[in-house]
């Protein structure tokens, strides 16, 4: 019940009604209304067994229907998943939206001061590199221009997201003890977890039991854990 929770209200509410809604006095376009509507259909199915009564109220203001066309007979259509390197890419989306919005109450920067922000790729890695979530980005976190960068940014609040770093250029200014302070124990945290996942992978009884996919995680695991204390002790470093 959480996961449908989380799907209904994190994923559909607060983030897709977000990114589909148009600009200001702007029509929504016919596709994606029938888009959304197809995704509220499948949403009302899930819940139906939870919430019977609502969802049949729900389902028959969504569209026109004829009669007999209920929710309670309506079947969920399984459908092809959707490819790893398209929810990679919202995924990672999302997570620099949270890290942008935090940043920006950590300093009291409000969401309609529009900031640049720039990514500096993993060994050339960019889960963010099509022209649709560069638009998402810019109209979701209202940054003023999103580039790619090959270097550390100055004077920038900086964050890591799945394989890429972020820098976010805030109208403020910094205390550098405490920022230092602030990676020191990220650094720390970030061995720690090296740690145990390396003693995971170092035993021979979990590597022989476990499933291929799980232990492939966890070397995964291991080597985003390696570029996220890679890239701490740089910003560490640029802070001198």
């Amino acid at each position: 019940m959480k996961l449908i929770y989380n799907f209904a209200w994190d994923d559909f509410c607060s983030f897709y009604l977000e990114a589909i809604k148009p600009q200001q006095n702007t029509a929504i376009a016919s596709q994606q209304k029938d888009a959304c509507i197809a995704i509220f259909e499948k949403i009302c199915i899930i819940l139906h067994p939870f919430m019977p009564f609502i969802t049949e109220e729900i389902w028959h203001q969504l569209k026109e229907r004829k009669e007999g066309d209920d929710c309670f007979k309506a079947a969920y259509h399984v459908e092809k998943l959707s490819s790893r390197e398209v929810i990679e890419e919202i995924t990672e989306l999302r997570s620099v939206l949270t890290s942008t919005k935090d940043l920006r109450n950590k300093y009291g920067v409000k969401n309609a001061v529009a900031v640049p922000l720039a990514i500096l790729p993993n060994e050339g890695i960019s889960l963010i590199k099509n022209e649709g979530c560069f638009l998402l980005l810019k109209k979701l976190g209202n940054f003023s221009e999103v580039n790619f960068t090959s270097t550390e940014v100055a004077d920038a609040q900086s964050f890591l997201g799945l394989r890429n770093k972020y820098y976010l250029t805030l109208p403020i200014s910094i205390n550098i003890e405490e920022e230092k302070s602030k990676l020191n124990k990220e650094i720390e945290a970030a061995k720690s977890f090296i740690s145990m996942t390396e003693k995971k992978l170092s035993n021979e009884k979990f590597v022989a039991n476990a499933s291929p996919d799980v232990v492939e995680k966890e070397r995964q695991k291991l080597t985003d854990g390696n570029a996220r204390l890679a890239a701490l002790e740089e910003s560490l470093k640029t802070l001198g």
